[in-house]
C-alpha cells in the first residue's frame, strides 16, 4: 500500500495541504499557496518538501497517515512511521502557526500479531467530535480487524480508548477505509471486505449518540485498496475508489446520502495523461467549494518512477494535472 497520503483545509486560509509517504524514503508535503480566478488546478502550490511524523532518527516516512480538522477547524494529524509502533500526531491551530512537533497520540492503539495497523482515516461527526478508524492485520487469519477511538467531547483532545468497530466486517489485508460527511453532516464510512467488496455504513441520525446502521455493500465489486470522496460543488457525495492492481480509478456518485446506492465508472487515465498505475487517493475541499482530489501513482510507461498528480471534481473531471515526483 505504497505511498499513503491524506490532505486537509488549513485553519483560516482555505487553502488546501496534502501529504504523501513512501517516496525516497522520506515524507513530504506539498501546500496551495494562492488561488487562480478559478481557484482550480492552476492554482499556485509549493513545492514538495519534508515532512517528518516522527522524531525517531530514520523514521521520516510512514506507514498510513490521516488528516482532518477539529470543531475549532484546527488542523490535525495521525501517522504511523515507518520504523516503531507508535502513533504519531501532529497539529496547526492557525493560518500563521507551524505544525506542532510530532508527539505519541493517547491511547495508542494494538498492536496486533501481524504488527501494527496498516490503514488509518479520520472524520469529524455532528456536533465535532473526531473518530479514528483503523486496519489492525492479522496475515495468519487473512484479514484485518477495524478498531476505533473518538473524542470524548467536542474539541477535548481526549479520547476512548480504542475498540473493535462493533458489527463492523472483517476487512481485506489491504483495505479501503475512508470517512466522508454527508451533505447533512453525518458520517459514513466505507472500507474493503475480506471478501473483496467495499462496504459502507454511516450514522443513523444527527444526535451525538446516533447509532450507525447496519454495513452495506457499496455497489459493483471492486476490491479497493484505497478510496476518498467528499460533498462536490453540485452537493452530491462523489467517492473515488483504487482497485487493486489497477490500472484505472473508480469513480461513482452517491445516488441518495447518506446511503449504499453508487454506480461505479472507470476513470480512464492514461488518455490524454501520463499517469500510470494508481496507489493511494485522497481529497480536499477549496475554497470554491469544488473537491481537489489527489492521486499518488505511478508514471505511465515510466517503470519504477512515481508522482502525485491533482484533478478536480466540478460537475466533470478535469485533467490530471502533476504536481510533484515521488522519487
Amino acid at each position: 500500500m505504497g505511498f499513503p497520503v491524506a490532505a486537509v483545509t488549513l485553519p483560516g486560509s482555505n487553502y488546501v495541504q496534502v501529504f504523501v509517504g513512501g517516496g525516497s524514503s522520506q515524507a513530504v508535503t506539498l501546500t496551495q499557496t494562492g488561488l487562480s480566478s478559478t481557484d482550480g488546478l492552476d492554482s499556485a502550490w509549493s513545492g514538495p518538501s519534508s515532512f517528518a511524523m516522527s522524531t525517531e532518527a530514520g523514521a521520516a516516512d510512514y506507514t498510513c497517515i490521516a488528516a482532518c480538522q477539529d470543531h475549532n477547524g484546527q488542523a490535525n494529524l495521525w501517522a504511523m512511521p515507518t520504523i516503531g509502533h507508535t502513533l504519531m500526531t501532529r497539529q496547526k491551530a492557525s493560518a500563521t502557526a507551524q505544525w506542532s512537533a510530532p508527539t505519541p497520540f493517547n491511547p495508542q492503539p494494538p498492536v496486533g500479531s501481524s504488527g501494527p495497523i496498516s490503514v488509518i482515516a479520520a472524520g469529524k461527526s455532528i456536533p465535532g467530535r473526531i473518530q479514528l478508524f483503523a486496519a489492525l492485520p492479522d496475515e495468519a487469519a487473512g484479514h484485518c480487524t477495524m478498531i476505533t477511538t473518538w473524542e470524548t467531547e467536542e474539541n477535548s483532545g481526549v479520547y476512548y480508548d480504542w475498540t473493535p468497530m462493533e458489527g463492523a466486517p472483517d476487512l481485506a489485508l489491504q483495505p479501503a477505509i475512508t470517512c466522508v460527511n454527508a451533505p447533512d453532516g453525518r458520517l459514513q464510512l466505507w472500507a474493503t471486505s475480506s471478501q473483496g467488496n467495499l462496504m459502507t455504513c454511516w450514522k443513523s441520525g444527527q444526535e451525538k449518540n446516533a447509532p450507525w446502521t447496519t454495513w452495506e455493500q457499496a455497489g459493483a465489486d471492486i476490491k479497493a485498496t484505497s478510496a476518498a470522496g467528499g460533498v462536490d460543488s453540485s452537493g452530491l457525495v462523489q467517492m473515488w475508489a483504487c482497485p487493486s492492481g489497477g490500472p484505472d480509478v473508480m469513480t461513482g456518485t452517491v445516488a441518495s446520502s447518506p446511503s449504499q446506492n453508487i454506480t461505479w465508472s472507470n476513470l480512464i487515465l492514461a488518455s490524454g495523461a501520463e499517469v500510470g498505475t494508481p496507489y493511494n487517493v485522497a481529497a480536499g475541499h477549496l475554497s470554491s467549494g469544488h473537491l481537489i482530489v489527489f492521486l499518488a501513482a505511478g508514471v505511465y510507461n515510466s517503470p519504477d518512477k512515481y508522482a502525485l498528480y491533482a484533478t478536480l471534481d466540478n460537475g466533470g473531471l478535469a485533467g490530471w494535472v502533476h504536481l510533484a515526483n515521488l522519487n
